[in-house]
C-alpha cells in the first residue's frame, strides 16, 4: 500500500469516526407521543404511550411489529395481540398460545371485526351476537346529544403529581385534559362498558361496535375448559370477556383501540389495562400482525445456503488476499557448484570439530599418487616427500606446503581455502 492509499484510508477512517460521534450526540430517546395522522409512524407506534404508562406502573414492556412465539414467552408473561388477524386458518399456532396460557401466562386478544372464523374464538367458545341499530338517524343523533358519560377517572402521570405537589397547573396538561373530556361527552353510552375491579371500583372503558361477546362452550371445538370469572358489560351486553384457562387467563375485549394513544387518556382504560397484567411482571405488546422481514425469512427458511455462501465468500476472500506479502516466484531448482558443495561440506565438518575426519583422507590420498609416480617416494623423509609432492603436482602456490602439514585449529575460512588445495594438488597427480 502506498503512502498516498495510507493517507487516504486513514482520511475516511476519521470521517467515519467523527460521523458516527456527532450521530451518537445527537441521538435523543422519543418520549412524546406521535398521533398525526394514519401514516405508517403513527400506526407502527399506535400503543408507544399504553407501554409508556406501564413502564411507570413497574412493568417491563416489549413491542413487537412481527408475530410473538409463545416459546418465547415467560410463564408469568403478559401478551397483548391488538390483531389477530394472522391467525385466521391457523389453529395449530392458536393451540402454542393456549398452552402457553395454561402454563400461567397471560393472553389479551381483540375479537376481530370481520366476519372469518378465528381459532382463539372457537378453542374457547367466544361467540359474537349482533345487537339492533337506531331506527334512524335522528334517533342516533338524539342519544349522542343526550348521553351524560359518567365522571372519568383521569390518569396522574409522574408530571402531574409533581405540580399537584408544587400547587402548580400546568396549561398543557390542563388543555390535553379540557380535550379528552369533551370527547367523553360525546361518546354514545350504549358503547360504554362498566368493569368491577379492585375494591368494588367500576372501571369504565368504551369500545365500539354493534355487536356484543358472549361465551358458549357448545360451539366450543377444542379440549379447554375456560372458567369465565367477569363479564364488563355495556347497555349491548358483554364487552370484554375474563376467563382462567389452567393457571393462566384469556382476556377478549371488543376493540383494542382503547389502549391506543388517542383513547388511552379517555375513562378508565389506563387503569383498566393496568389492572389486567398487574400480576405479570413482562407486557408484550404486538402492536399488528406483519409479516417477517426478506432477511428474517432467508434466516429462518435458508440458514444452512446463507451459511455456506458465507464460507465460500470467506473462501474466495482468503485466496485473493496476500497473507504475507507479494506472492513468491517459483524457481528452477539448480544444481551446487563444486566449490559450493566442498565449502558447505568444510563449514559442516568445522562446526561439529571434524576437521581431522576431512583432511586426513585427503592428505594419505596425495601420498598415495605421489607414492605410485615416483619409484624412491617411500625412501624419502615426510619434508622431502611434501617437497616431492608440489613438484609433481606442479604447484608453487603459497600455503600449498601448509596445507600438507596438518595444523591445530583453523578458523572455517583457513579450513575451506585448505581443503579446495588439498583436492587440487590431489586432482593434479
Amino acid at each position: 500500500m502506498t503512502l498516498r492509499n495510507s493517507i487516504a484510508a486513514a482520511l475516511l477512517l476519521l470521517l467515519i469516526t467523527l460521523l458516527g460521534y456527532g450521530l451518537v450526540n445527537n441521538l435523543e430517546r422519543e418520549t412524546q407521543v406521535i398521533d398525526q395522522g394514519p401514516d405508517t409512524r403513527v400506526r407502527r407506534n399506535d400503543y408507544f404511550a399504553a407501554g409508556l404508562f406501564l413502564q411507570q406502573q413497574g412493568h417491563s414492556v416489549k413491542h413487537s411489529r412481527f408475530l410473538v412465539s409463545p416459546e418465547t414467552l415467560g410463564a408469568k408473561d403478559a401478551l397483548i395481540l391488538t390483531d389477530v388477524e394472522f391467525l385466521a386458518g391457523s389453529s395449530e399456532r392458536a393451540r402454542r398460545l393456549l398452552q402457553w396460557v395454561q402454563g400461567g401466562g397471560h393472553l389479551v386478544w381483540s375479537y376481530p371485526s370481520n366476519d372469518y372464523d378465528n381459532p382463539l374464538a372457537i378453542l374457547l367458545g367466544v361467540v359474537r351476537q349482533e345487537v339492533e341499530s337506531p331506527s334512524s338517524p335522528e334517533e342516533g343523533q338524539d342519544n349522542l346529544e343526550s348521553v351524560q358519560a359518567p365522571e372519568p377517572t383521569p390518569v396522574q402521570s409522574s408530571g402531574e403529581q409533581e405540580q399537584q405537589a408544587g400547587g402548580a397547573q400546568n396549561s398543557e396538561i390542563t388543555n390535553l385534559r379540557a380535550e379528552i373530556s369533551a370527547r367523553e361527552a360525546e361518546i354514545d353510552s350504549r358503547f360504554l362498558g362498566r368493569l368491577r375491579g379492585a375494591e368494588g371500583r367500576v372501571l369504565n372503558s368504551i369500545q365500539y361496535g354493534n355487536w356484543f361477546l358472549q361465551q358458549d362452550l357448545s360451539v366450543s371445538s377444542g379440549d379447554y375448559s375456560p372458567v369465565l370469572e367477569a363479564v364488563a358489560r355495556s347497555e349491548q351486553g358483554g364487552q370484554m370477556l375474563l376467563m382462567g384457562l389452567g393457571a393462566g387467563q384469556v382476556t377478549v375485549v371488543k376493540d383494542a383501540k382503547m389502549w391506543s394513544n388517542r383513547h388511552l387518556g379517555m375513562f378508565d382504560h389506563a387503569h383498566l389495562l393496568a389492572w389486567l397484567v398487574r400480576g405479570n411482571d413482562s407486557v408484550h405488546v404486538q402492536r399488528y400482525s406483519q409479516w417477517p422481514s426478506l432477511s428474517q425469512l432467508i434466516w429462518r427458511h435458508a440458514r444452512e445456503a446463507l451459511l455456506a455462501s458465507l464460507l465460500l465468500f470467506l473462501v474466495w476472500v482468503m485466496c485473493q488476499g496476500r497473507r504475507f506479502g507479494p506472492v513468491k516466484t517459483a524457481t528452477i531448482p539448480l544444481r551446487r557448484t563444486l566449490a559450493e558443495h566442498v565449502e558447505a561440506v568444510a563449514r559442516f565438518h568445522h562446526r561439529y570439530g571434524q576437521i581431522d575426519h576431512l583432511l586426513d583422507p585427503l592428505r594419505r590420498q596425495i601420498l598415495r599418487r605421489a607414492a605410485s609416480a615416483q619409484l624412491d617416494f617411500d625412501q624419502l623423509k615426510p619434508e622431502q616427500q611434501r617437497q616431492a609432492v608440489l613438484n609433481l603436482a606442479d604447484i608453487q602456490q603459497e600455503g600449498a606446503l601448509q596445507a600438507l602439514i596438518p595444523q591445530g585449529q583453523y578458523n572455517t575460512a583457513e579450513l575451506v581455502d585448505t581443503v579446495k588445495l588439498l583436492i587440487r594438488i590431489r586432482n593434479r597427480l
